[in-house]
């Protein structure tokens, strides 16, 4: 296998995590400063409800709709920057998004509020799961309203900058994929709109996602979240 195709692969693997945590955030997004001892999240105390940033509440309860270009960044557990990809990211609760990769390799996802379909243009291959078993305590399903914050995290943490609130939340499945998620939202111009996603994996690398030029409730047709399987590209998964 070239470089250029094992780069891609290991990149494919990068983009299911985010998409797990996608389906999560759909719900609720948070994220904080620097990373957390781990010993320190053995028993995470949660901030109540009163206590979330008004950010961070007012996501859940207003926010249906989202659409931004984002820039994503992998880093390792020792801080080198191991890849960054960008492209447009579009969330219309419940249990819909589409999060096309446009570089430096193409990928669409699109959740269409049952499937999760999963397109490599690169290799012409679409993976489609089931929506629902990937939201269970995933960071994505709290931004597409899939999930119940307070079943499946502990809000440990709300932090404000010059720029930003951030909020971080611990899931409380230990077996989950992800130590810690994090939100932040913007306090300069578009105040309180959505403007980071942050997760930590299992193995101490960190995903960050700055969005720009985010909308919040835009706007956005139906037919963003159906996903049409081209003509002459495999299907794995489902029976069609």
């Amino acid at each position: 296998m070239d470089r250029a195709k094992f780069w891609f692969r290991r990149r494919r693997a990068t983009t299911e995590s985010v998409t797990a945590t996608i389906i999560c955030l759909c719900l609720v997004p948070m994220v904080v400063e620097g990373q957390s001892d781990p010993a320190a999240r053995a028993a995470p105390i949660s901030l109540s409800r009163e206590q979330w940033p008004v950010e961070f509440r007012e996501f859940l309860e207003t926010v249906d709709a989202f659409r931004a270009r984002f820039v994503q960044e992998l880093w390792s557990d020792d801080q080198r920057l191991i890849e960054v990809a960008q492209g447009t990211v579009e969330l219309q609760r419940p249990g819909r998004f589409r999060w096309h990769y446009v570089e430096p390799y193409e990928q669409l996802i699109v959740a269409d509020g049952e499937n999760l379909w999963m397109y490599d243009i690169d290799i012409a291959q679409v993976t489609r799961s089931d929506l629902s078993a990937n939201d269970s305590g995933n960071p994505a399903a709290l931004l597409t309203g899939s999930a119940d914050v307070e079943e499946h995290f502990d809000v440990v943490d709300a932090r404000t900058t010059a720029e930003e609130v951030w909020i971080e939340l611990v899931p409380k499945d230990t077996t989950s994929d992800y130590s810690a998620v994090r939100v932040g939202f913007s306090r300069s111009d578009a105040s309180g709109v959505l403007s980071a996603l942050e997760f930590v994996d299992g193995l101490s690398q960190t995903t960050l996602i700055r969005f720009e030029d985010a909308e919040s409730n835009p706007d956005l047709a139906p037919e963003e979240f159906e996903f049409v399987v081209p003509d002459g590209v495999h299907v794995l998964g489902g029976t069609g």
